[in-house]
């Protein structure tokens, strides 16, 4: 047994005794005009409750020897056969109700128990619904869920937004090549680029197969091609590992200086340019830059701008 049990169990022990003691004390003060066996079930009630049940018999048995002695010394029975009856008779009453009493507890702790399992397997459900299993990110409808809501709140707070859109170049090559295996791990390693790259306010994702996006929140165009930027190169290297696969990532970054009336028109947005830079020349990141007036209407397309190219050199409406 643990020390804080063992305490536990001295602790309970203890105060039962004691209260056996000051029923026995007052029992005999007050005489034979006021008695009552259930003041000795105040010990097993104590016991029962918050000990295992193998502590209710030897509790229950000094009750009812407690009751027994003091009630012949009250009462001075003459035959040793009512003295043995009062003590049977109590000891069953105490055995009876704190053995039930264990019981409930005992029950209650494992509809307990049951409770905060099912609740744990709720959750566990929860976040696998809203979790890329191979990645750990955010999936298609946690991402969108999230969308909306830092789209309102954007608007309210009159704050920019901004989604990027990313989809791997030649990511078939390295399943060719090297197997679905390298595969996974290479969705795994740009995913932990993802979540390197931005801050815990952002929210990346992976969307599907081999596209990713990330929610940036308060930042800037510049800031978010900094970003995409970033995202851009570590693929690329990364690409290394597996040679003459080419595998890069081309980038769409949708920047609104005020969040759209809907959501989802930051990642056609964002989809929009992302196809521009794959059209034009993969392994770039295209901007489409929507000001506040223009937030209603579908941006131009930017041009493809090959990593580190700033804001300035992009198309932008208005």
């Amino acid at each position: 047994m643990e020390r804080g049990g063992a305490m536990r169990v001295a602790l309970v022990l203890t105060v039962a005794m004691v209260a056996v003691g000051v029923m026995s004390v007052l029992d005999f003060v007050t005489g034979r005009e006021f008695r009552s066996v259930l003041f000795y079930l105040l010990p097993v009630l104590v016991v029962s409750w918050w000990l295992p049940r193998r502590w209710v018999l030897p509790t229950a048995l000094i009750a009812s020897a407690s009751w027994t002695v003091t009630g012949f010394h009250i009462e001075g029975y003459a035959h040793i056969g009512v003295t043995l009856f009062n003590a049977v008779s109590s000891l069953l009453i105490f055995l009876m109700v704190g053995v039930l009493l264990s019981t409930v507890r005992g029950e209650r702790d494992l509809l307990a128990a049951a409770n905060l399992r099912v609740q744990q397997l709720l959750q566990a459900e929860s976040q696998l619904a809203r979790t890329d299993p191979l990645t750990g990110l955010a999936n298609h409808r946690e991402f969108m869920d999230r969308l909306k809501l830092d789209a309102l709140r954007a608007a309210r707070d009159g704050t920019s937004l901004c989604v990027l859109y990313l989809d791997l170049d030649n990511f078939k090559r390295v399943n060719d090549q090297f197997g679905h295996a390298a595969g996974d791990l290479a969705l795994k390693e740009i995913a932990t680029q993802l979540r390197a790259a931005t801050r815990g306010t952002d929210l990346p994702a992976r969307l599907g197969g081999d596209e990713f996006a990330v929610l940036l929140w308060g930042v800037d165009a510049d800031a978010a091609t900094q970003v995409a930027s970033r995202l851009i190169a570590g693929v690329r290297q990364l690409g290394a590992k597996w040679p003459g696969t080419g595998l890069g990532v081309s980038v769409g970054v949708a920047w609104f200086e005020r969040a759209p009336q809907d959501p989802e028109q930051l990642v056609r947005t964002a989809d929009d340019a992302m196809y521009g830079a794959k059209a034009a020349c993969k392994g770039t990141l295209v901007l489409h830059r929507v000001n506040a007036i223009e937030a209603a209407a579908s941006p131009a397309h930017g041009a493809p701008t090959p990593p580190g190219t700033s804001a300035s050199a992009m198309a932008e409406n208005g």
